[in-house]
């Protein structure tokens, strides 16, 4: 009676021990697939930045993800070392990052296995650049309340009919 009692104490801490560490396997397991969830999610995450700057590069500007702002900037200051030393009446008329990011438009070609990106870097002489500010000017329209405000309406066949006469189909009328 006590060996058949031990012989079940026995299979069922076998059985115990076998769960036990097959759990511990399982675990192991979903821990290693949910690490490699997360790195393909990162990767694919790169990938979609590297994506959308390609499609900016296609569309004429110069995209942050491939070029990094603090490289640029050395790059700009290295460039204007080189003015200073090989051209010293020469400077950079856009030393800023800014501009080249929003305003410049990049020329782009590959290669072998290298993206070639170039962008012009306006010069100017010394002496113009102390005398001249370059600004960029965009146009607000303002309201004016007092003023006579003119629209332009389409002419239709009843209004040539009602003897307007106009030959663009197109006039002037008082709001």
């Amino acid at each position: 009676m006590l060996r058949l009692h031990r012989s079940s104490i026995q299979t069922l801490q076998g059985k115990i021990v076998r769960a036990y560490y097959g759990q511990v396997e399982r675990d192991s397991f979903y821990e290693k697939m949910l690490q490699d969830i997360v790195s393909l999610v990162f990767q694919v995450s790169e990938m979609d930045g590297l994506y959308e700057a390609i499609q900016m590069l296609n569309t004429g500007r110069l995209p942050h993800q491939i070029i990094n702002h603090e490289q640029f900037k050395r790059s700009l200051n290295d460039l204007q070392v080189q003015i200073r030393e090989h051209h010293p009446y020469l400077v950079l008329v856009q030393p800023d990052v800014k501009y080249y990011y929003e305003q410049a438009r990049p020329k782009i070609f590959r290669f072998d296995r290298h993206l070639i990106i170039i962008l012009d870097a306006s010069l100017t002489t010394a002496f113009l650049a102390k005398l001249l500010q370059i600004y960029h000017i965009d146009k607000i329209p303002l309201l004016n309340p007092g003023a006579l405000k003119m629209t332009d309406r389409k002419m239709t066949d009843r209004d040539i009919a009602g003897g307007g006469k106009c030959r663009t189909g197109i006039r002037r009328t008082k709001v």
